[in-house]
């Protein structure tokens, strides 16, 4: 019944054996300097094991001045190669036949204060929410971190990693430029749409100036952010349009901000019916009107028969993220039969005050930090 599921496709050079995508999760288990964890390392090998077509890790801080938490992950120092490399090589063993890419991102303005409470940002933009105050970023700031994201692809590429994916959604860095509400700028980093953009796509020409046009690098991205004054689809239409010229292989589509009312919000709950899944289709299916590169679709999907239809509108991959942290072998079960994922939607996963990433069906086994 879960045949189309089950069929192959292409990002780049990559063959992805399932429709299945784990979408970038922030696990919350990293040591203090962003390094792998062995809690990390094993939740990996479940991941694994699970058989899941491409895995896309939690996001990755490609310059210490983007660190979100304590207990994030980082990409930003030849230092932390040895333990993702461990953990690639794990995965491969695993699950040799699926992809795993790493998720390169900056929190920009969307930092928690303990951490750095004037972070950097393309304009001086107060996060209520967070209690963010960011500092308007220099010339400097900005070529500063495009060369943090470039020299972080060309690290996974050389630990081993299949592909990046670069976070251009959910508030962080690249949506705050692309996002008129975020990017107040006067300069050729703001104001019009391809000045907007100029920060991501100055990041993807670096990225391939360095490491060629068979690496896949993909994007993740919001449909709509769902805020006043924020990106609508008619202006990630046209981003996409550019980047995809310029070497981006896939794009997963999602939505939404820290800000982001709840009813919009990427992580909602209250997911129980199958009209309540794929929240984000619509804008996914406008884009598909201008994409010539698959695109994924993130967004409350859980049944095996809204998965299948989306495959039948055109969707390329369907891309999960709370069901694999309450049931990494999904992808297994639904392969033997089960028609839906076991997740409420509860979001306890993300919620609680603890630092790691489990489901609330696993919490007597959970480590606090």
């Amino acid at each position: 019944m879960a045949d189309a599921l089950f069929s192959s496709y292409r990002i780049n050079k990559n063959v992805i054996p399932n429709r299945f995508t784990r979408s970038a999760t922030a696990e919350r288990c990293a040591e203090e300097n962003g390094s792998v964890s062995e809690d990390l390392f094993v939740a990996y090998r479940k991941l694994a094991k699970g058989k899941i077509g491409l895995v896309i890790t939690g996001h990755c801080y490609v310059h210490t001045s983007g660190k979100t938490n304590r207990l994030q992950n980082g990409f930003y120092d030849d230092v932390l190669i040895p333990g993702w490399s461990r953990l690639v090589e794990a995965f491969g063993e695993d699950n040799p036949d699926a992809s795993i890419y790493a998720q390169l991102s900056h929190g920009g303005r969307q930092i928690l204060p303990e951490i750095n409470p004037n972070p950097i940002a393309p304009s001086a933009v107060p996060l209520e929410k967070l209690g963010s105050k960011p500092v308007e970023m220099t010339e400097g700031d900005i070529s500063m971190i495009i060369e943090s994201y470039i020299k972080a692809a060309v690290r996974a590429r050389k630990i081993g990693f299949d592909g990046v994916q670069l976070h251009a959604a959910h508030g962080y860095l690249i949506n705050q430029f692309l996002s008129p509400r975020t990017n107040l700028r006067k300069d050729k980093w703001g104001g019009n749409p391809e000045n907007r953009m100029r920060f991501l796509v100055e990041i993807i020409k670096g990225i391939r100036a360095e490491i060629g046009r068979d690496y896949p690098v993909i994007v993740k991205i919001n449909g709509s952010d769902y805020m006043p004054g924020g990106l609508k689809v008619e202006d990630t239409a046209e981003i996409l349009k550019v980047i995809q010229e310029i070497g981006i292989d896939a794009a997963e589509i999602s939505g939404g901000t820290v800000e982001t009312d709840p009813k919009h919000h990427a992580i909602r709950k209250g997911v129980f019916k199958t009209s309540q899944e794929a929240y984000y289709l619509q804008e996914a299916l406008k884009l598909l009107e201008v994409a010539k590169i698959p695109l994924l679709l993130a967004g409350g999907l859980r049944s095996v028969s809204v998965m299948k239809e989306v495959l039948k509108k055109g969707i390329t991959a369907v891309s999960l993220s709370r069901p694999f942290i309450c049931e990494p072998d999904l992808v297994l079960k639904i392969k033997s039969g089960e028609i839906r994922s076991k997740c409420t939607s509860c979001s306890w996963c993300y919620g609680r005050p603890i630092n790691s990433i489990q489901c609330v069906s696993q919490k007597d086994s959970i480590v606090e930090y």
